[in-house]
């Protein structure tokens, strides 16, 4: 228990001091289009698109992170047209620890995508976000040393405030690529932060939240008309820290209600093995995986990760026929 009640500390302590190093984190990254790059904004064929996603992670050190994300995004323009539109809301839950240190993250988004062939197989696009970050502590959840033997002595965070706030703006940039032979292919970078934020709990401190790169890429085989490989990498750059997570889904395709089954294997290197599995029921896409953590930390996990949800819904407008009448030949 004591072991554990010092990890706790540990990780809270951290936190306070270098909470520009937390982020959203989700295994499975291409489920999150909002939260990869705001290029993906209306970045899909229909005109509205649901998302949404829940992480639940290290449950066996003390209070787990529990992450939240909603999305909504839509198409505007006509499919034909060399320039289309998108535009989408984001809104983030993101708790962890004893203390629930949590953000709460608002955000509204624009793109534009340009085709670039006559036979629109090749689009370029790009795109922003602008997000409303607020960040909170509970400060009277926290225990130190000097608290087991004297109840009334002050913490060493009595400095700090229990909220901070601020904007944040996420731009970024995707390229699709679709052959004729229904090879897909996608690349895209974004950088998140890209102002840099103020972000301190101390007016006395001042902390900016370092900018991240993610650099995301996807390919779509199709191995037989029923059967596809969908490789897929995300790398991420956050000042000295690093991260690469990449693998393969297998798609199968069935002509029915269920129309697809996912089963995919990826890795966070020298952090997790990530299983996942899936399946499309006629619109809505849904999406499961766990993480059996391989790192340092796997004795205090017990190897355990965390399960991760996706959902996907995506409207099309229905195709409507104009009604016409066939007349005879001498009218």
């Amino acid at each position: 228990m004591k072991k554990y009640i010092c990890i706790s500390l540990i990780l809270s302590v951290l936190a306070l001091n270098n909470l520009q190093a937390q982020n959203l984190h989700f295994s499975q990254f291409y489920a999150s289009p909002l939260n990869l790059n705001p290029a993906l904004l209306g970045n899909f064929a229909g005109d509205f698109r649901f998302v949404a996603n829940h992480r639940n992670q290290w449950k066996s050190i003390s209070l787990p992170y529990k992450t939240y994300s909603l999305a909504g995004d839509a198409n505007f323009g006509k499919p034909a047209s060399k320039f289309t539109f998108g535009a989408g809301i984001l809104l983030n839950s993101d708790k962890a620890g004893d203390a629930n240190m949590g953000n709460t993250e608002i955000g509204i988004g624009l793109s534009v995508k340009y085709k670039l062939l006559k036979n629109n197989n090749l689009q370029l696009s790009f795109g922003i976000l602008t997000t409303y970050n607020s960040w909170s502590f509970d400060r009277d959840k926290l225990i130190f040393d000097s608290q087991y033997s004297n109840p009334n002595a002050g913490t060493p965070i009595a400095v700090y405030n229990d909220n901070t706030n601020y904007f944040s703006v996420n731009s970024g940039i995707s390229v699709d690529y679709t052959s004729p032979k229904n090879w897909a292919f996608q690349f895209g970078t974004a950088v998140l932060h890209a102002n840099s934020p103020r972000f301190s709990f101390s007016d006395k401190v001042d902390l900016r939240v370092d900018r991240r790169l993610n650099i995301h890429s996807q390919l779509k085989i199709p191995v037989a008309s029923y059967f596809h490989l969908i490789p897929t990498a995300v790398y991420t750059v956050q000042a000295v820290r690093n991260e690469l997570v990449m693998g393969v889904l297998s798609a199968l395709s069935f002509r029915a209600a269920f129309n697809k089954f996912y089963l995919g294997v990826f890795t966070r290197l020298s952090d997790a093995l990530i299983l996942t599995s899936g399946v499309d029921y006629k619109n809505w896409q849904f999406l499961l995986s766990y993480d059996i953590n391989l790192s340092g930390l796997k004795v205090a996990t017990r190897q355990q990760g965390g399960f991760e949800l996706a959902l996907r819904y995506i409207w099309k407008k229905p195709i409507v026929k104009t009604p016409y009448h066939i007349c005879p030949s001498y009218l």
